[in-house]
């Protein structure tokens, strides 16, 4: 099944990823329904596009928005950033969880032919090589977000095993960003990065700089994402990724070079810095998918700090 003229569900759509997706759906969606927590008007240029607010937590409510509905998006999460994971263990453990619980639930009772879920790398222990789909999943880290997301990839499982008729896709994304991306206080490392790079006099990091991450750009994961519903029925798992790796000093130099600075960075070496190397593997979705990312870091890089400067303009005008 492809997108083309279906009724899609979007949840969390008014998130990062949602505002990436949610235009490219529409191009060639019937019509698109985003469940957002909070009302919101951001796709209202879109004629086929709808917003409803809701709890997903609310059965009721996800028996209502799953009606009539042929593919969806499941994005919604309680997420922030590895600081607040660390000091709100279970607050985050705890949403994400019964999110995954009552959706699915209700996802089964449905009459959908196929569900989306974007997941994480975060779920992978740390290692030497490329992280691939069939390696193990780290139950001893400390990110609550993490387990949350282990415990919905679980949950999504049994879902397909008790509904054979329906296509379950896992998107295990990794360090995504781009075009509306949260920039502030709580942002993710690469937005936090380039705010610093544009707004503080000196650039201040935990660690020691040398973590290493794959990173993918956000129209990226979109385009996989739209390809993973058109699998068949079954249980299905994908890294989604662009395979190019990055250490936090390299990012730095990267985004000081496109704004055209040279400013002191710390290292605060007493601050956790996660796991020393997470790289991931995006072998299986080339493979099988035949999908390839048309941005590499540079150019993903570029297209951020140019979003983010246009942001700061408006702002001071």
């Amino acid at each position: 099944m492809n997108i083309e003229g279906k009724k899609i569900l979007v949840t969390g759509g008014t998130g990062f990823l949602g505002k990436n997706l949610v235009p490219e759906l529409s191009e060639h969606a019937e019509s698109v329904i985003v469940v957002s927590a909070e009302e919101s008007d951001i796709f209202s240029e879109f004629e086929n596009v709808k917003i409803v607010t809701g709890d997903l937590t609310d059965s009721v409510f996800c028996k209502k928005v799953l009606n009539d509905i042929d593919v969806c998006f499941h994005l919604a999460s309680f997420k922030k950033n590895f600081k607040y994971h660390l000091e709100h263990p279970l607050e985050v453990f705890s949403k994400n969880v019964l999110i995954s619980e009552v959706f699915f639930e209700a996802v089964n009772r449905s009459k959908i032919k196929s569900l989306v879920i974007a997941s994480s790398v975060a779920i992978y222990e740390s290692s030497d090589d490329l992280l691939a789909e069939s390696d193990p999943l780290n139950l001893e880290t400390k990110d609550a977000y993490a387990l949350s997301k282990i415990v919905t990839e679980a949950n999504a499982r049994i879902l397909s095993m008790e509904n054979s008729e329906l296509s379950v896709s896992i998107a295990r994304c990794d360090n995504f960003f781009g075009e509306h991306d949260n920039f502030g206080p709580e942002a993710q490392v690469i937005p936090s990065l380039i705010r610093k790079s544009v707004n503080d006099s000196k650039i201040e990091v935990w660690g020691s700089g040398n973590q290493e991450r794959t990173f993918v750009y956000v129209e990226d994961v979109c385009s996989a994402l739209i390809g993973l519903a058109d699998l068949g029925n079954g249980f299905h798992v994908f890294n989604v990724s662009s395979g190019e790796s990055a250490s936090f000093k390299k990012i730095i130099g990267i985004i000081q070079k496109i704004i055209g600075i040279d400013k002191e960075v710390v290292f605060d070496t007493t601050k956790p810095e996660g796991a020393k190397r997470r790289l991931v593997s995006a072998n299986k979705i080339m493979k099988d998918l035949e999908w390839r990312p048309e941005f590499d870091l540079v150019n993903g890089l570029r297209k951020t700090v140019e979003y983010y400067l246009e942001l700061e303009n408006k702002c001071h005008q």
